[in-house]
């Protein structure tokens, strides 16, 4: 949980003075009571490479402190020496430290981490009663004169040595031992020293050493055995060196502050501490020779979230635990000065026996039941069982947060902790309490009780880490439920009487998601990215369609879903016609839609509808066969609905109209990458297995399925086409139409990562393209069709790789127009041409699928005048010419049936338009160069060759859509001359300008 207040715990004073007594000193080996000094190198701050050093500080407790008033004897700080830890250097000459007092301890326990490559490496430490230095490559001590050594002892390397010197605290005679890795040595003395004071580095001025010293410990008695081992291999672990004895074997990533306890036949070590916030203590079965040594990995006290189920968080600090023997189970303090990070009961002690990682299993929770020592700010365990080998480190359990009044989530007043919840809580919002989540909110398990109400108040989510218990009647109108746990499966359930209304609901959790119990529903968006959703354990999920909105599935995993969702799709109203549809779901059949929609010839709920009484079936249901390239009629309800595939169907209430409506199919929804469908050269019918929007580009696998599809207009009876950039995404359960060229079967593959984000109801989003286009419908029926013409400087009078094939309505009273390439008898509903071109004529065919009147008109035509200057729509049965630029439309009588009645006549040159049409009754145009127009700083001016000597000169202005937008500019004109247009700079935009003589007539279309 995010803790907003701070709890005090204890005094910080407190704190301090309690440590006194602690062990605390190298290894938690003493404190300031028996640790008469200690220097360490790698505890100095401040301090760069080659800076001499005025102080070494000692962190015994006792402030004997060692130092150096004079430069010229200060030896120099040395970064890096020995497995990364700095040292001290003494230059052989005059360098050395005093202690600020006298060490004058009888007893003693010695230890030092020094290197010396000369022979005579000289002082080492020089108290009152010791002297302990190296000569003639020997670790040597004295306590008579500089000339009388005892206890002399070889090192077994010339590199960093642990050395380690005791005795005991006989005044007169004793026994002198020296350790240094695997060799050791015994001598007696008779008495002890009498020096006047005590120095690092020099003996009386004289004596001066040379090499490195990087650690030094002095206790003021000779320590049990047990205690000498723990703090060796605290020096082994910490500068990777030999110890007399190894009792720690983790040297490499689990050396920092290695502390222990142990036992030997002269005694025993039960308590330790160290420099870690970590104490044990009390072992169980303490015998000679066993020993616990632990040591950590030099994280900080940060939290890390890399923790199993069940766990909040953790300390970054991981420990490493070595057994030697039979120590027992041991009480264990971690000290939490400002490194707090749970309510004190919800403290546990986590291990790991695997690899260290405590998020990738092996990981299990050592002990739970801790107390707090208000005093010590502290955590404490007893009786704990470390494993040897093991990791472990301090834990935060999940606890129990409950509302205690109504408000938003994150408000502190909300809950019984005083504080937010977070992704590791465990929440129970009770009656009569209503919360509402208003920003992004975290639990790991959350029960709403009934009486209670949790609610969105906008597009925020609500992540849990483990499992949600609804008993109350809810509905999410906004916001988003998330399942992000990682460690086991998560549960939702349903205890309630009603259906539980979902917004949007996501899942990452690799190990799944369930959906327990009660009714389940979702109106917006569904996403599983990892480990599955199973709703197999609800009594219903569905995935709701409304006039206004429809659910989605966004990009998931494969497989993604278990159990059987009810997928719906709203329909809206529209004219009686065919519709092409797919299915969303595996597992599917006919029967699904047949409960929602009149359908005949199934055999299903309708019956079967007959052409006249005892007349053949109709057929209303059809899957389309491309490998015969006709339509294959369904008689029966049990036929599956493939995903991937596209269905034909008649959709109506009635003779004239669909009254709008949902259906829905039942199984499981299609995720995953999905080679289902399968097409051949000709027309291919597929369908959107997804219940979600598609790009269609997306399911493009191979160069020989174009970049272009149709889709059924219900409205007009016709095919509309969509290619090129910016093509409308195909809605879910959307069938559509795709004509492959070549021969050959190829797999269409449908691919997650096409899917579009989008609730829309539509079918589909059209945009109005920037082409030519002749339309044509009739005053009979409400359909209609329209043909489209672009230009490309590759394209020929051929059919070229971007034209567009005529795809027959299966609404035979529907009207349809097309043109003709020269080379193919198909019909083009785009075509397109090359404007390099001068001149061109363009077969027109049109199909009437009723005797009557009908209309062709001319969309767009602003497009055709950015290559030619004139355009025509001829109509060869009646002779006559229509110029679209002025008359956009165009009315004519037809029977029922194909004619190839037209042609659509470009050109450049005015003169080849009037050559091409070949109209003996229309108006007789003589598009003379004689007359032309030209433009100067942004006035046009009319240059004019006339064969009459004088004569009247019209000029008129129309807009692209035929309409007069400029008339009665006049003047008369002698034979030859130049008049300037001026009234036109009003206008903006792509006109045609038409000039009239008493016997010539120019048309020139222009950007003014």
């Amino acid at each position: 949980m995010r803790r907003i207040t701070t709890l005090v715990l204890s005094i910080l004073f407190l704190f301090i003075t309690n440590t006194s007594s602690a062990q605390t000193g190298p290894g938690g080996v003493g404190n300031s009571s028996n640790l008469e000094a200690w220097m360490d190198a790698a505890r100095l701050t401040g301090l760069s490479n080659n800076d001499p050093v005025s102080s070494w500080t000692d962190f015994s407790g006792n402030n004997n402190h060692a130092t150096q008033a004079t430069g010229v004897r200060q030896p120099l700080y040395l970064t890096n020496q020995v497995n990364s830890q700095p040292s001290i250097r003494f230059d052989g000459m005059n360098d050395f430290f005093n202690f600020n007092s006298h060490l004058q301890n009888n007893a003693l326990t010695f230890f030092s981490v020094y290197q010396t490559s000369v022979p005579n490496g000289r002082t080492i430490l020089n108290t009152q009663n010791h002297y302990i230095f190296h000569q003639n490559q020997n670790i040597r001590t004295n306590y008579i004169n500089p000339g009388s050594q005892i206890a002399v002892l070889s090192p077994a390397s010339t590199s960093y040595v642990i050395v380690e010197a005791s005795t005991n605290s006989d005044s007169l005679s004793g026994t002198v031992n020296l350790k240094s890795a695997d060799r050791s040595t015994t001598g007696s003395r008779t008495q002890l020293r009498g020096n006047l004071n005590s120095t690092i580095g020099t003996f009386n001025s004289s004596l001066y050493f040379n090499g490195n010293i990087t650690e030094i410990i002095v206790y003021n008695q000779n320590l049990n055995s047990a205690r000498k081992n723990i703090i060796s291999n605290y020096l082994g672990a910490k500068y990777n060196s030999t110890t007399p004895v190894n009792l720690y074997s983790y040297r490499t990533s689990y050396n920092n502050d290695v502390l222990g306890i142990g036992q030997e036949a002269d005694g025993s070590h039960t308590v330790a501490r160290g420099l870690d916030s970590l104490e044990i203590s009390n072992p169980t079965t303490l015998n000679n020779g066993d020993y616990l040594l632990i040591g950590n990995d030099g994280a900080d006290f940060s939290t890390s979230a890399s923790v199993p189920g069940g766990i909040v968080e953790r300390w970054n600090r991981v420990w490493r635990v070595d057994k030697t023997g039979t120590p027992g189970n041991i009480d264990m303090e971690f000290f939490l000065g400002s490194s707090g990070f749970a309510a004190p009961t919800n403290y546990v002690i986590l291990t790991e026996i695997v690899d260290g990682d405590f998020s990738n299993g092996g990981t299990s929770v050592l002990s739970s039941v801790p107390s707090f020592n208000a005093a010590n700010n502290s955590i404490i365990f007893n009786n704990v069982d470390l494993v040897d080998e093991s990791y472990f480190t301090l834990a935060e359990v999940f606890g129990d947060i409950e509302a205690i009044s109504s408000g938003s989530w994150n408000n502190v007043s909300t809950w019984s902790c005083n504080c937010i919840p977070e992704l590791g809580d465990i929440v129970t919002i009770a009656s009569p309490f209503s919360v509402t989540i208003d920003a992004n909110a975290f639990a790991r398990d959350l029960t709403i009780e009934n009486g209670a109400a949790l609610s969105f108040s906008g597009n925020d989510t609500l992540s849990l880490n483990g499992d949600l218990l609804i008993s109350a009647s809810t509905t999410f109108n906004s916001g988003t439920l998330a399942a992000v746990g990682t460690a086991d499966v998560q549960s939702f359930t349903n205890s309630s009487s009603s259906n539980l209304a979902l917004h949007n609901l996501f899942s990452s959790n690799p190990n799944g998601l369930n959906i327990i119990t009660g009714d389940w529903s979702l109106s917006n968006s569904l996403q599983i990215s990892a480990g599955g959703l199973d709703v197999s354990g609800a009594n219903s999920f569905t995935l709701t369609s409304t006039p206004s909105a429809t659910s989605q599935i966004l990009p998931s995993m494969s497989n993604a879903f278990t159990g059987i969702f009810t997928v719906q799709r709203y329909i809206s109203a529209r004219n009686a016609n065919y519709a092409n549809l797919s299915s969303p779901v595996q597992n599917a059949t006919i029967a699904d839609w047949d409960d929602d929609l009149y359908m005949s010839g199934v055999n299903g709920l309708d019956g079967n509808a007959t052409f006249g009484i005892g007349g053949p079936i109709y057929y209303s249901v059809y899957t389309y066969n491309f490998q015969l390239d006709k339509h294959d009629t369904i008689t029966s309800t049990t036929t599956a609905l493939v995903p991937g595939k596209g269905y034909e169907l008649w959709l109506a209430d009635n003779n004239t109209s669909y009254n709008g409506g949902t259906i829905d199919v039942v199984g499981v929804p299609t995720s995953g990458n999905s080679i289902n469908a399968r097409i051949d050269a000709g027309w291919n019918l597929l369908g959107n297995p997804y219940h979600s929007f598609i790009e269609y580009d997306s399911i493009i696998t191979s160069v020989w399925v174009p970049d272009n599809y149709y889709i059924f207009n219900t409205d007009n009876g016709s095919y509309d086409f969509f290619d090129g950039a910016g093509k409308p995404a195909i809605a879910p359960s959307q069938g559509f139409w795709i004509r492959k060229i070549p021969s050959g079967n190829k797999a269409v593959d449908f691919r997650e990562s096409g899917k579009v984000n989008s609730t829309s109801s539509s079918f589909l989003r059209v945009k109005a393209k920037q082409e030519f286009k002749l339309s044509i419908q009739n005053n009979m029926n409400p359909f209609k069709h329209q043909a489209g013409f672009k230009f490309s400087s590759i394209a020929s009078h051929q059919i070229d790789e971007k034209d567009a094939y005529y795809l027959p309505s299966p609404e035979k009273k529907a009207p349809a127009i097309y043109s003709k390439a020269t080379n193919s008898e198909e019909g083009l509903i785009l075509n397109n041409l090359n404007a390099f071109e001068e001149s061109q004529v363009i077969p027109i065919e049109i199909y009437a699928g009723v005797t009557g009147n009908y209309e062709i008109n001319a969309e767009q035509v602003d497009q055709i005048y950015k290559y030619y200057d004139c355009i025509y729509l001829k109509d060869k049965e009646k002779s006559e010419a229509i110029d679209l630029s002025i008359q956009p439309n165009y009315s004519f009588e037809a029977l029922e049936g194909t004619h190839n009645r037209f042609e659509l006549v470009l050109s450049n040159n005015p003169l080849n338009c009037e050559k091409l049409l070949e109209a003996d009754d229309s108006y007789s145009q003589d598009l003379s160069t004689s007359l032309s127009l030209r433009n100067g700083n942004g006035i046009w001016y009319l240059d004019y060759t006339l064969p009459e000597a004088s004569t009247q000169v019209e000029v008129e202005v129309y807009n692209m859509a035929g309409q007069l937008v400029k008339a009665g500019i006049s003047f008369s004109a002698s034979n030859a001359g130049t008049y300037p247009l001026r009234d036109l700079q009003d206008l903006s935009g792509i006109y045609l300008i038409r000039v009239k003589s008493s016997n010539k007539m120019l048309n020139k279309t222009i950007q003014l």
